[in-house]
């Protein structure tokens, strides 16, 4: 009889065991799932997004929308300029009929290629482009390059030829003498091509400049 309560004794110890070491594991497992919730939510609070019930094409969308697009780079006038410049070309041939003068243009100021030819200094777009181009040229008073350039008026026609073989008409519209640091003029607004040829007062006065503008029809 006593054999026979403790063997009782032993299987109610052992279930009372299991019973807790269940207990135990349940517990536990609550535990990681609680906390794994919460981590969960956390970083979803941290990152302000809701998560449940998105739709994945809203979730592309919404990303697309933070992404910030990098503006294309756009050429100033000053760029244009100097890549023109590096060609090392002659960028056209420029005629002005009234003074019989038929010329090269060379791409950029230089002080050899000056004694035989203007040379481009500025663009804000390209001769024969919208904008203006301005062309320099000495004033040797002695019928050679821009010397005769004082005697064009309004309405006189030039002829310009660009070295993709584009050959647009212009008419002058504007003539005056101001100081050779002034570029006022160079950015003039446009929306057709400005040819602006510029030249020394006189041969031995440098510090004004006769400027002719004209526009291409």
């Amino acid at each position: 009889m006593a054999q026979k309560k403790l063997i009782v004794g032993a299987i109610i110890s052992l279930v009372i065991i299991i019973i807790t070491v269940a207990l135990l594991i349940t517990i536990r497992i609550k535990n990681k799932q609680h906390n794994n919730e919460a981590i969960t939510n956390t970083t979803n609070e941290g990152n302000n997004v809701e998560i449940e019930d998105e739709p994945l094409i809203a979730v592309l969308e919404r990303k697309n929308e933070e992404v910030e697009e990098t503006p294309e780079y756009v050429k100033t006038p000053a760029d244009i300029t100097q890549d023109l410049q590096e060609m090392d070309i002659n960028i056209g041939t420029l005629n002005i009929p009234k003074i019989g003068y038929v010329t090269d243009v060379y791409c950029k100021q230089d002080a050899n290629k000056m004694e035989v030819m203007p040379c481009m200094l500025y663009t804000n777009q390209g001769p024969n482009r919208p904008g203006v181009t301005v062309f320099v040229g000495h004033n040797r008073e002695n019928g050679t390059l821009f010397s005769n350039n004082k005697l064009l008026e309004e309405n006189d026609e030039l002829y310009f030829r660009d070295y993709e073989g584009t050959e647009k008409k212009y008419t002058v519209y504007s003539k005056f003498v101001t100081d050779s640091l002034d570029v006022s003029f160079y950015n003039t607004p446009s929306d057709v091509p400005i040819l602006v040829m510029q030249c020394c007062l006189t041969a031995t006065n440098s510090d004004q400049v006769i400027i002719i503008m004209a526009k291409a029809e």
